[in-house]
């Protein structure tokens, strides 16, 4: 096979694991699929490649491990401008079953590293564009903190002999559920329901397990000395254990119970994930020990399901629990290691493949997850005696609480398992969505008031194995989606164990267990959120179990045009079927926006999903409503129905379609120039009023961008919106107003803002003082003072006063001062500007009696004194400084042209003086003003 240039190569970023159980969440990243490479995303190390077929043929395929050269030039060459030193098989070579593998191309995956810098997927797709079919980068993954609380209890036998002794038997309500559990002085009853279990009781009539069914799982390690598991886990007869060699030649090394992936060794770790799915499954029955498992068998030797550990998780010994940064678990180091854990239990006899675990991001599992899961479902039972050609795979559907399409589970080619609680309440954690199959008993903590603990233990959880202590095996309580996909896993060994033979198929049991539900409808048990969104049904083996007509078609379901009903985004339908015969148990609805035929119903772009039908009468009318459409839009329908047996109906479609009623959009309108761009400055605030007029009088609701720094006030069908110009940064910024209805018709209107600079006001002169005598007044004009870009808009406010010694008066910018006594204020002044932006200062104020001398200071003086002049000296004057005596001591001539203008001060240096009393005298213009002061 040749590839070229034009092929699609997928890239896929790196992302973390989840486990399904309680919990546990982890780290997410994600995805991108291009054509071509065309992203400029990067690529880290390490890096899973399938290579082309031609390219395998070129090297040492049966090899492990290769290193530079590898035999192959062209990819040599490759590697080498990535600076990898070798490449290494994803799946390893598997010996005597490495057929399967070639077949289905898992020899073609390798993983190397970079050795350089992460480089881009463009640059990655250009090295190995030619040579590769997939590139996506390793995950690493680890498995956080989940709840696990211990079984205390002295019961030594079973309450109820029937079925078997287990002692626990009656704690297991998922098993048996007589709506009692929960009593216990308290009004507890309402938790339990009767018959909110699996039913297991009548499908153990029928068989209890069988050794040949083997279930793979893959999770933490199962606990092989465990006293109510070690005589149901899987034995590899071909191997010898502890000898160090590859006995039964299937590639790997003392795998006698299965293999630890994390350590790769055959030592498996007990681990309490791992171990609490197992006996769910697979706890030995009858035995007197704990408690019964699905398909633990009747006690007899052989007599239930085998248990394969294909151990991921492993504990952390070096778990600190007083570290956040501590996991007390140590996982796998990539997904790729969990790919070549599938594939294990293909090789190796397992028929069911039982997967507690996921991703989080709610993105496409990795392509080497997903040809890892088609193998299974393709290669497993390819032996000689297997009760069933073919595997399945189960899946937990994950612990988010979200309708969204959880991966590997939200595959059509898997299982998907959510969870109820013990009332047939959907459990607050489980994930839904109409790509879930089935529901199954997952427990519940306490909630909303609900499932309480009962004598210390959280009754309404899942009670089964955990790893053994001192040599005592354990049990105990945990809850998640992880605890529930187990059950569907022993449910489908025991249709196996029942049905199983040459010629029984995967499909044949993929049927029997998605149709082996109560006749129960779930969406009554649970809120609209829910509906037909937790799988077809509540499982039940004992309906599972029940034999069907393997030759029959279901009835074609007919429309009931009359009826339906179209809103804005909705429409409802209604069928019905002229019988529904005992083995119809679903009908499968699609809708589209495009013209369904029965040549494209299975197409990309036809939605679907199921609606149980076993729990309706003959001839009852279904209807559905189908929400959260497009307005204005035409809707196309079709049916089929569903038996037991997989067989369907001819499609029976809605002839013409279905249109939601058109909606229009809200108006917004403004007396505003929208296509004018508001300029704004300092402390503007930018006020637009906006009215909204629906016509068809639907709700609406409004939201802006930026809402931080926006003040939106709703008065009826008018917005108010102020945007103040000080939240803004120099330079354009754009706001979209949208306005959306309840039907999601919106309109939107955008306001353009350029924020300009703007100084604030500021005073010229900081040492400005008013001085007056006594009984005067003086007016002045305070924008004198003040530098503006616009001095005339200037708005002055006066402020505190510090002092009584002066009257003001302000008028406009105009201050008018009267001295009324001796002494000094100050007056605080307000100026703020046309853009709301001010500046306060505070304006001294003298009133003086002496109109020659201002003011002297200090008054008791070492070096240097300052006189003061008062405003009317002017030209010469003659200073005098004479001693008590009246002698002069120092003379001094000056000019008040010599002096700064605003302060006309004169510095006079008396340090020469001897300390005492002195005189200062100034002559001017005929006049003399005397004062005194003090030197020290």
């Amino acid at each position: 096979m040749h590839f070229n240039n034009m092929r699609k190569i997928v890239f896929i970023l790196c992302l973390s694991f989840l486990s399904a159980c309680y919990d546990s969440e982890l780290d997410t990243g994600s995805l991108i699929e291009t054509n071509n490479a065309t992203t400029d995303n990067t690529i880290g190390n390490p890096i899973n490649l399938k290579l082309t077929y031609d390219i395998v043929g070129e090297i040492d395929n049966e090899s492990n491990y290769l290193k530079l050269p590898t035999g192959c030039s062209r990819l040599d060459e490759c590697l080498n401008k990535i600076g990898a030193t070798g490449i290494e098989r994803i799946f390893p070579n598997a010996g005597k079953y490495e057929r399967y593998q070639k077949e289905y191309g898992l020899n073609q995956w390798y993983s190397f590293v970079i050795n350089k810098d992460a480089l881009s997927s463009r640059a990655i797709y250009e090295v190995f564009g030619d040579i590769a079919i997939f590139i996506e980068p390793i995950r690493k993954m680890y498995l956080n903190d989940y709840k696990v609380q211990e079984f205390e209890s002295d019961v030594s036998r079973s309450v109820y002999q029937y079925p078997f002794n287990d002692p626990l038997w009656r704690f297991q309500w998922n098993m048996k559920n007589d709506g009692l559990l929960g009593e216990s002085g308290k009004d507890t009853k309402r938790d339990f329901a009767d018959g909110a279990d699996i039913n297991i009781v009548p499908a153990w009539r029928e068989t209890t397990g069988d050794s040949r069914v083997v279930v793979s799982i893959v999770d933490g390690g199962i606990d092989i000395i465990h006293e109510d598991l070690k005589e149901n886990l899987w034995i590899n007869n071909g191997e010898i254990p502890g000898n160090g060699i590859d006995d039964d030649n299937n590639g790997y090394i003392d795998d006698v119970h299965g293999y630890n992936f994390v350590d790769r060794n055959g030592e498996i770790i007990p681990h309490e994930h791992g171990t609490h799915v197992a006996g769910v499954i697979a706890a030995v029955n009858n035995n007197g020990k704990g408690i019964s498992g699905i398909a633990g068998g009747n006690g007899f030797k052989d007599s239930g399901a085998k248990i394969m550990s294909c151990q991921i998780f492993k504990p952390n010994p070096d778990y600190d629990p007083s570290d956040p940064h501590s996991s007390p678990n140590i996982s796998v180091q990539d997904d790729k290691t969990i790919a070549e854990a599938i594939v294990y239990g293909a090789n190796n006899g397992a028929l069911i493949s039982q997967n507690s675990w996921g991703y989080n991001d709610f993105l496409p599992e990795p392509k080497v997850i997903t040809e890892a899961i088609d193998y299974f479902n393709n290669i497993a039972g390819m032996y000689e005696g297997s009760l069933m050609k073919g595997g399945i795979c189960i899946f937990s559907a994950g612990n988010d609480g979200v309708d969204k399409k959880a991966y590997p589970a939200a595959r059509s080619q898997v299982v998907a398992v959510s969870s109820f609680a013990p009332d047939y309440a959907a459990t607050w954690y489980t994930n839904y969505g109409y790509w879930v199959d089935l529901c199954a008993p997952g427990g519940s903590s306490p909630f909303d008031g609900k499932y309480s603990y009962i004598d210390g233990k959280p009754i309404a959880e899942i009670l089964s194995t955990l790893p053994s202590k001192n040599g005592k095996g354990l049990y105990g309580y945990m809850q998640g989606t992880s605890m529930a996909c187990p059950h569907v896993s022993g449910i489908a060994a025991l249709i196996i164990s029942k049905y199983g033979k040459d010629g029984f198929t995967n499909e044949e049991l993929r049927n029997r267990l998605l149709s082996g539900i109560k006749a129960i409808d779930i969406n009554k048990y649970n809120s609209v959120n829910y509906k037909d969104k937790l799988g077809v049904g509540f499982v039940d083996a004992t309906v599972a179990l029940k034999d069907y007509d393997e030759n029959s078609i279901p009835p074609l379901p007919v429309f009931i045009q009359s009826k339906s009903e179209v809103g804005y985004d909705f429409i409802k339908i209604f069928w019905t079927s002229d019988e529904s015969g005992d083995d119809l148990f679903k009908y499968r609805l699609y809708y589209s926006s495009q013209i369904i035929s029965s040549d494209n119903y299975l197409t990309e772009g036809v939605e679907s999903f199921d609606i149980s039908a076993n729990c309706a009468p003959d001839g009852q009318e279904f209807t559905r409503t189908l929400e959260k459409l497009k307005t204005g839009t035409k809707y196309y329908f079709a049916l089929q129905s569903i038996a037991r047996n997989g067989k369907t109906s001819s499609l029976s479609i809605y002839e013409g379609g279905l249109s939601t009623l058109v909606n229009i959009p809200p108006s917004v309108t403004t007396d505003a120039n929208l296509e004018h761009t508001f300029n704004v400055y300092g402390k503007d605030i930018l006020n637009l009023m906006f009215k909204i007029t629906d016509k068809d009088n639907h709700t609406w609701k409004y939201n802006i961008t930026n809402p931080a720094i926006v003040y939106i006030e709703q008065k009826g069908d008018v917005l108010d919106v102020k945007i103040p110009s000080e939240k803004l940064s120099l330079g354009e910024h754009q706001f979209t107003l949208t306005v959306t209805d309840e039907y999601n018709a919106s309109t939107s209107v955008v306001i353009n803002i350029n924020k300009n600079y703007d100084s604030c006001p500021v005073l010229k002169n900081p040492d400005l003082i008013i001085a007056l005598s006594k009984g005067d007044s003086h007016t002045v004009d305070l924008k004198e003072y003040i530098v503006d870009e616009d001095v005339e808009t200037l708005n002055f406010k006066l402020g505190e006063l510090k002092g009584n010694n002066v009257q003001l008066s302000l008028e406009k910018n105009f201050l008018t001062v009267e001295g009324k006594s001796l002494g000094q204020s100050k007056q605080n002044i307000i100026v703020t500007d046309k853009h709301g932006q001010s500046v306060e200062f505070s304006l001294p104020i003298f009133v003086y009696m002496n109109k020659g001398i201002f003011s002297l200071f200090p008054t008791e003086v070492e070096d240097i004194l300052y006189v003061r002049l008062g405003t009317g000296i002017t030209g010469e004057i003659i200073l005098t400084i004479r001693n008590v005596i009246g002698k002069i001591a120092l003379k001094q001539v000056s000019h008040t042209d010599e002096l700064d203008s605003e302060k006309k001060t004169v510095l006079l240096d008396v340090s020469s003086l001897y300390p005492g009393k002195y005189s200062l005298s100034i002559s001017n213009q005929g006049k003399i003003y005397t004062e005194s002061f003090l030197k020290q």
